[in-house]
């Protein structure tokens, strides 16, 4: 799985990386500049990002309505520096997939991300089955007939 982190705090950034690093997601950081320069060089589909880590940046509702005009299809997970249903609510109907309150916990940011991700395809678990054979979108080693 592959993110990218926008921060402008280097000491939040570096702790935020550090736990999608423990979640198994690689990621880059990025500002808010060069990821919207990024988005008009390549375009959504040229990003290559399975999800957006918003953290404090200025007007993130802008933020998250830029990239789905753009129709950057990846989840966007907004990270607030304290709970707010005002700005919860604002995001969500910007386009944000899910809001979390600093601080977070890897598992917890790659759960969510998943969830994200497995409801734009339509799917509703992380398992695929095609007749005997069953993959799993969470990493897990593929099964056929119930074996590994």
């Amino acid at each position: 799985m592959r993110a990218v982190l926008v921060e402008p705090n280097p000491l939040i950034a570096d702790a935020l990386g550090r736990q999608l690093g423990m979640g198994k997601i690689r990621y880059d950081r990025q500002d808010w500049a060069g990821l919207e320069e990024l988005l008009q060089e390549q375009g959504a589909e040229g990003l290559g990002y399975d999800a957006i880590v918003l953290g404090s940046v200025e007007d993130p509702a802008r933020c998250v309505a830029a990239l789905r005009a753009h129709q950057v299809g990846a989840a966007i997970l907004c990270l607030l520096d304290r709970r707010c249903v005002t700005t919860t609510v604002e995001l969500l109907h910007a386009g944000a997939d899910d809001v979390l309150v600093k601080p977070v916990v890897s598992a917890e940011v790659r759960a969510r991300i998943e969830v994200a991700r497995r409801r734009s395809r339509g799917l509703l678990s992380n398992a695929v089955r095609v007749g005997r054979l069953t993959v799993f979108l969470d990493g897990r080693d593929p099964e056929v007939g119930g074996e590994r």
